[in-house]
Parts: C-alpha cells; sequence; structure tokens
C-alpha cells in the first residue's frame, strides 16, 4: 500500500515539473511509472539470485526490489528535471491566430514595441498598415 503511495507522489511530482517547463504530462508519467515496476522487478531478480547465494532469508529480495523501485523513481525524477523548458512557436507574420490564443495571451503585431508615448503606437500602427498597402500597389 505505501508503494501506491509513493508512485502516486513521485507521478504526481513529475507531472508538475513537467507542466511547468510546457511539457505533455503523460508520457512522462507512463515512463515514471514503467522505470518504477521496471527497477523493482529488475531488483526482486536480482535480490533473488543473491539471496539463494548466500542462502540468505528471502527479506533480502524484498529490500533489493525496492531499492530497485527506487533507482527506477530516481532515474525518472532525473529525466524530468533535466528536461529543457520548451518555447512556443512564433507566429508567423498574416498567420490567423486562434481565438482562444488571442483571448488568453495578448499579442502584438510582430516589430512593433510599445512606445513610451501614448499616441505613438498608433501612429506607428496607421505607418506600417501605409507600408502594406503600398507595397501591394505593384507600378505597371
Amino acid at each position: 500500500m505505501l508503494e501506491i503511495l509513493a508512485i502516486w507522489a513521485l507521478a504526481s511530482k513529475i507531472g508538475s515539473i513537467v507542466k511547468e517547463k510546457g511539457h505533455k504530462t503523460a508520457g512522462y508519467i507512463v515512463l515514471a511509472i514503467a522505470l518504477w515496476v521496471g527497477g523493482e522487478l529488475v531488483g526482486a531478480v536480482v535480490g533473488t539470485v543473491v539471496s539463494a547465494l548466500l542462502e540468505a532469508s528471502q527479506c533480502l529480495v524484498y529490500l533489493f526490489a525496492l531499492a530497485g523501485a527506487a533507482c527506477g523513481g530516481g532515474i525518472a525524477y532525473l529525466i524530468a528535471t533535466n528536461l529543457p523548458q520548451r518555447q512556443p512557436l512564433p507566429v508567423p507574420a498574416g498567420a490567423r491566430v486562434p481565438v482562444a490564443a488571442v483571448l488568453t495571451e495578448p499579442q502584438t503585431a510582430p516589430g512593433i514595441e510599445e512606445a513610451e508615448e501614448p499616441g505613438r503606437a498608433a501612429e506607428i500602427e496607421q505607418a506600417a498598415r501605409a507600408l502594406e498597402q503600398s507595397a501591394g500597389d505593384d507600378p505597371p
């Protein structure tokens, strides 16, 4: 029962780390659980061999299995913490942006910085529109 709680805590922690870095969480949570279970199985096999060679108690098998599970969980944690921060893809000029993205994240037109003067930003936008329109008028 305690192992299930430990797996749950590990999966939650890895999910939050991965989400903070901008990656999808499901694959990394599945990886953490697989590494935990795989490490436990490998540890149990190694513990069985060691306890057979030493003619020791079967408690040694369980200790090796727990150590293998901890190693698998540690590897999953290291993978999650060493992920690079994911950068959002840039929106190309003229591309249509979904309404949900516009409502959640304010975006400015490419190349237009916020001006120090309040009326300057509108003036820059008008100049940019005029430039775009004049570029579309090709001389014959």
